[in-house]
């Protein structure tokens, strides 16, 4: 496997830690313990991943 490239590795990485990340905090807001302001910022971390 020559072709591996460390940044789109990175990239999944990534993108699977803030998808974790989001989903705790959904379950965190159900439970009415996060605030909605929360959720934009990890919405706008995700947006800057991609």
């Amino acid at each position: 496997n020559g072709n591996f490239d460390p940044m789109i590795s990175l990239c999944v990485f990534g993108a699977e830690a803030m998808h974790k990340q989001a989903t705790t905090a959904e379950r965190l807001i159900k439970a009415g313990g996060v605030h909605e302001n929360n959720q934009v910022d990890h919405g706008a971390g995700f947006g800057a991943l991609s």
